[in-house]
């Protein structure tokens, strides 16, 4: 995933992405770039991992649902010419055909301009979120002087996002908390290994179903748990 990691809301610079592209080359192994997220980056400038290759190493698959729908099944994939023959047999014996209709109600879409509408208009609203939610971290942090947490600011979009936890706040705990109140938010233990003992203590936060005029509030209870 080049941009918007899930669950840190991290993306991969310029430099990383080429850097992961040379060690492609250099060992001679595919990357599988899942950019399904794409039409959501702000930044025009920040091209995917596929875009610095030769068509030799990089099988690069977006989607259409998330900007869209998600019943709309509709995905890209750009395959390096060694391997479209396989692919092509795999997935006649998989699905036998895609759906002819949902492609050409898709091209119409995009042709007659309202994909390109709709997709500046959800950027907007995601974007505007994600401001709200800068600025409600950013102020609650300044507020408490960096006592009991931490937030690094991630640029562009954050769908998702984290705080880091004073070692002495036990993150289940404010986690139980949250949820008697109905807000559901998480941390990190089920992203390792059953047998790694996490030592971190982060707080995952995700804005992607909420409602702009929820946010505030919503970091402010979280802030009362925390303290």
């Amino acid at each position: 995933m080049p941009r918007y990691h899930s669950p840190l809301g991290t993306s991969y610079s310029q430099e990383e992405k080429k850097g992961i592209l040379e060690l492609a080359q250099k060992y001679n192994v595919f990357i599988v770039e899942d950019d399904y997220l794409a039409d959501f980056e702000q930044n025009s400038k920040s091209d995917p991992i596929y875009s610095y290759d030769d068509f030799t190493h990089v099988i690069y698959l977006k989607s259409y649902s998330k900007i869209i729908f998600p019943g709309l099944r509709i995905g890209i994939a750009v395959i390096p010419e060694k391997l479209i023959e396989t692919f092509s047999q795999y997935k006649r014996i998989l699905d036998i055909d895609s759906s002819m209709l949902s492609q050409a109600a898709l091209e119409i879409y995009i042709k007659n301009g309202m994909f390109e509408r709709h997709k500046e208009k959800m950027k907007a609203t995601y974007y505007s979120r994600a401001n709200c939610l800068i600025s409600a971290l950013g102020k609650n942090q300044k507020e408490c002087n960096q006592t009991f947490f931490q937030y690094t600011p991630i640029k562009n979009i954050a769908f998702h996002t984290y705080i880091e936890l004073n070692e002495q706040i036990s993150c289940e705990k404010v986690i139980q908390r949250l949820k008697s109140k109905s807000i559901i938010v998480d941390g990190t233990t089920n992203n390792y290994l059953r047998s790694f003992i996490a030592k971190d203590s982060i707080l995952k936060l995700n804005i992607s179903n909420v409602e702009e005029e929820y946010i505030e509030d919503g970091i402010s209870q979280i802030m009362k748990q925390i303290f």
